[in-house]
């Protein structure tokens, strides 16, 4: 799906859990429940989020995050920093592993989530 994501940060993760305070610069920051992951930002075009659930490999490279996150909620939900989720996921579990793959540095075009 393609998405223009406002404030140029995707969220993934417990759609209740407490999303990182700051990116402190870097483009990946996260806390034990949420990622927040930098991307194109939403006046620059849209942002090209691919899902995948089970064992995938994203892109070239290595994940920019492989974690596992505490999903209380037992849901994974990709979302902006505010609006309603783009997608959202039910897992088994109360943590899932959540790896994520870009493909650029500081503010790719491409996010590719895999959910385990």
């Amino acid at each position: 799906m393609k998405v223009a994501v406002p404030y140029a940060v995707i969220l993934i993760g417990d759609p209740r859990g407490g999303a990182p305070e700051t990116m402190k610069g870097a483009p990946v920051s996260s806390t034990e429940s949420c990622v927040a992951v930098g991307c194109r930002p939403a006046p620059d075009g849209e942002t090209e989020l691919i899902v995948c659930t089970g064992d995938a490999e994203g892109m070239a490279g290595g994940p920019v995050v492989d974690a596992v996150l505490a999903l209380p909620s037992r849901q994974v939900a990709i979302r902006p920093v505010t609006g309603a989720p783009f997608y959202v996921h039910h897992v088994s579990a109360i943590h899932a592993r959540v790896r994520i793959w870009t493909n650029h540095p500081v503010e790719p075009d491409r996010v590719v989530v895999s959910i385990r």
